[in-house]
């Protein structure tokens, strides 16, 4: 029987995965035709989901940027695209369904997020979505880990495990990614998929997909 519910983030509760990717172009705009190739580039070779700090060090090293110069420019482009994303994502509030859907559970299951979003980030927008209060606890990218997303992940189901003392098999994550599928593959949990315009993800996949987050309750 499950007990926890564990949600992702972006492309879960907010529509937010273009607008992120999008946003690096704001930096390195067409108009700026290699640093437009640099970003493609460098998206194209990521293996998993990465920091924004990993990103914008990989664009800059594609650029040649002078080693001197790489450090100080990641701290401030990383800076600066965190606080445009979080002014458009609550500008923007949170998907259809997904308010009503988290009121709902929150009565009936322990509810969680872990999350790749930086989560000193993740904690201000979600005050500002005025939904924190229906979370036992809100996890996501450690703010001093540079690395990949998963390994973040698979840390923050840990806590949640010794917070709640289940077992694995009792608790559920929604998500929209295929990092969010291995995170619930390693950790041995369920898993139910949301489709979005970034994944496009259909019945065929191998888990529950729905395509509004009201419609998770008949999986749980």
């Amino acid at each position: 029987m499950i007990k926890v519910i564990v949600f992702d983030f972006d492309g879960v509760i907010v529509d937010s995965p273009k607008l992120k990717q999008d946003a690096w172009f704001d930096f390195f705009p067409e108009t700026y035709t290699e640093g437009h190739a640099a970003v493609q580039k460098v998206f194209a070779s990521l293996q998993e989901q990465e920091s924004r700090y990993t990103i914008f060090r990989a664009i800059l090293k594609e650029l040649q940027t002078p080693e001197h110069r790489i450090e100080p420019l990641v701290v401030r482009y990383a800076d600066a695209y965190s606080k445009k994303v979080e002014s458009k994502i609550i500008e923007r509030g949170c998907v259809a369904g997904a308010l009503e859907a988290i009121k709902d559970l929150s009565g009936q299951y322990s509810l969680y997020i872990n999350s790749g979003t930086p989560e000193d980030a993740l904690i201000r927008i979600l005050e500002r979505l005025d939904i924190r209060k229906y979370f036992k606890e809100v996890y996501g990218r450690p703010i001093t880990q540079d690395g990949g997303i998963l390994a973040a992940k698979q840390g923050n189901f840990e806590k949640i495990l010794e917070r709640e003392r289940v077992s694995a098999h009792e608790m559920v994550l929604i998500g929209d990614s295929d990092t969010d599928v291995k995170a619930a593959e390693e950790v041995g949990c369920a898993f139910v998929g949301v489709r979005n315009e970034m994944n496009a993800w259909d019945e065929h996949k191998p888990f529950p997909v729905v395509h509004n987050v009201l419609d998770i309750k008949r999986y749980i």
